[in-house]
């Protein structure tokens, strides 16, 4: 909290998971569904909050936020945020999501299943949120969740010896 006040949001959302309940109980069909409907929505250069950056950039103007405002999007244009990267984070994110019941048994603790659900929140509001510079600021505390899957599924690869499948996606993460 000294150096990011975003990051009480991060603290608030944990204590939310000390009843270790599972908040994404829903088919990964539907989960599939909200990535890719995230994806379209990014990849098509749509903005979903529309100018709440300019309605937020004059509150948070004497701010440390001022900096994430919406002139920094000026500096991003569709030619660099969206190719080769953003595909093969999608693909992963898919694969994540696919493999997430069969981790969430072969795990079975509450630690996997926080993380995991950290993770899907990140995953949706990273891509829903791309182009707002200051929503995206307290969102990053989610994405960081998506190393701690990726490492949660490889290692459940390796251990049901599903040698095909691990090399491909070995094989998406170092693209």
């Amino acid at each position: 909290l000294g150096f990011h006040t975003s990051s009480l949001m991060m603290t608030l959302c944990l204590l939310a998971f000390i009843w270790k309940k599972d908040y994404l109980k829903i088919p990964i069909i539907v989960q599939l569904a909200l990535l890719l409907v995230s994806f379209y929505v990014f990849a098509s250069n749509i903005n979903v909050l529309g100018d709440i950056d300019l309605l937020l950039n004059v509150y948070l103007s004497d701010t440390t936020y001022d900096k994430y405002s919406y002139g920094a999007i000026l500096n991003t244009t569709e030619e660099n945020v969206i190719g080769g990267t953003l595909y093969v984070n999608t693909l992963i994110d898919v694969l994540c999501i696919a493999y997430s019941e069969k981790m969430k048994k072969f795990y079975n603790n509450d630690k996997f299943t926080i993380c995991y659900n950290l993770y899907f929140i990140g995953a949706i509001l990273g891509l829903l949120f791309g182009f707002s510079f200051i929503l995206l600021r307290p969102v990053r505390y989610f994405r960081f969740f998506k190393l701690v899957i990726v490492a949660y599924l490889l290692n459940y690869l390796h251990c049901q010896k599903s040698t095909r499948t691990t090399l491909i996606f070995w094989l998406c993460i170092a693209a």
